[in-house]
């Protein structure tokens, strides 16, 4: 994808004919969606989810900043790259594993659910020693 990012500049940069270079331009939003998801990609696979999560919205801000092209093209890449990577952020935050704190708090409220309060009781105080220390 960075390849293709490099092609699609070099046209719009010194292509002759300014329809070449807007029958480029109107696919910035999916080539920049296309590269952001591959770096996801690459991120979570080594699982670094932070950084899968931080590219997530770089592509996100790298879209929305884009000058507008007149091309209906353009605004139906920029609306749906911009939902798939609202979509793509929660799948990554599901794949990143819980915190000790978090896995306590799911436990806390399976407690309260059935009604274990002293497992409730004990739970809640070891997230309050664990959020002070």
């Amino acid at each position: 994808t960075e390849r293709n990012m490099q092609v699609f500049h070099f046209v719009s940069r010194y292509a002759e004919r300014e329809d070449d270079r807007k029958n480029h331009e109107k696919w910035w939003p999916y080539i920049i969606r296309i590269n952001g998801v591959a770096r996801v990609m690459i991120a979570t696979k080594s699982e670094n989810f932070e950084l899968a999560l931080k590219l997530i919205e770089e592509t996100r801000k790298r879209i929305e900043k884009l000058e507008p092209v007149q091309a209906e093209e353009f605004e139906v890449e920029k609306h749906r790259s911009l939902k798939a990577l609202k979509e793509l952020r929660p799948a990554v935050e599901k794949m990143r594993p819980l915190t000790l704190t978090q896995k306590l708090e799911n436990d806390l409220k399976r407690a309260v659910e059935r009604e274990e309060f002293e497992r409730a009781a004990a739970l809640r105080d070891r997230i309050k020693e664990l959020n002070r220390g």
